[in-house]
């Protein structure tokens, strides 16, 4: 899987478990079908604000669980489980507010837990993707998030059509 890749991880006794990925997962912004859902050694819950109308509009979306993962609609603030991982994947530059967002996700990490965060940004607002924000911004608010080691910190130049740069980031809380 291209995410886990990104992030470090290898595959384990299988080509669905990766050494280190284990335990309860976080996946917000998942859309219709999360990435996790034949992974082994994980329990997923699966969250997206619009998981209610994919639903009901989508034959292969549903809310409950399959696989596993748990699919559901509630807000990232809502949810008060701890997990091991939250894992936010193209969403960041979608959100009303990418700070609080961070720190909604943040909060629901354990001690010890990982964000695993990929994102994209640009120069100047789109359609869909208003927040605006650099590499270093990232950093510098994860840093005051209280990160403790960033194990993935890397920025890559797109062709500037959908974005200008994609953020990869790894990090222990």
């Amino acid at each position: 899987m291209w995410f886990l890749g990104k992030m470090g991880f290898t595959y384990g006794s299988s080509h669905y478990r990766y050494e280190g990925f284990e335990g309860k997962v976080l996946e917000v912004g998942s859309g219709p079908i999360g990435f996790f859902e034949k992974v082994e050694g994980v329990t997923v819950t699966a969250q997206d604000s619009l998981m209610g109308l994919y639903a009901e509009n989508l034959p292969f979306s549903i809310l409950g669980e399959r696989g596993s993962s748990c699919y559901i609609r509630d807000g990232v603030a809502d949810i008060e489980s701890a997990f091991d991982f939250v894992v936010c994947s193209n969403v960041l530059d979608h959100t009303a507010d990418w700070i609080q967002f961070l720190i909604d996700c943040v909060g629901r990490l354990r001690t010890g837990g990982e964000l695993l965060l990929v994102t994209d940004s640009r120069g100047v607002p789109a359609i869909g993707h208003t927040q605006i924000f650099s590499h270093d911004q990232l950093v510098r608010v994860l840093e005051l998030l209280g990160a403790k080691q960033f194990k993935v910190k890397a920025v890559e130049r797109e062709d500037g059509v959908h974005c200008d740069y994609r953020h990869y980031f790894r990090v222990i809380f």
